[in-house]
């Protein structure tokens, strides 16, 4: 992907984003800046709200998401790759 078709998915993200599903746009717009710079780095202990909505609305799309189903809640865990194996060895 070259910078243009970069930016173009960027703001056809941020326009389905804010258009489709009503997030904040000056919310969604700082969080993925601090997320670029790290900034939040090595916290929160969860991930943030948008990308998780974001996180979560593909996750129900390559699922087979019916809104017909029964609604059911899971909260989702992303960690990075160092702090994932920890976490599995203590699960495990």
């Amino acid at each position: 992907m070259n910078m243009i078709e970069g930016v173009r998915f960027l703001l056809n993200a941020f326009s389905y984003l804010t258009t489709e599903h009503k997030l904040n746009a000056d919310e969604l717009v700082s969080e993925w800046v601090e997320g670029i710079l790290g900034d939040n780095y090595p916290v929160p202990d969860r991930m943030l709200k948008h990308s998780e909505f974001i996180t979560r609305k593909y996750i129900e799309q390559e699922m087979g998401y019916r809104a017909d189903l029964p609604q059911s809640h899971f909260d989702l865990f992303a960690v990075e790759a160092g702090r994932d194996r920890t976490l599995l060895r203590y699960m495990i």
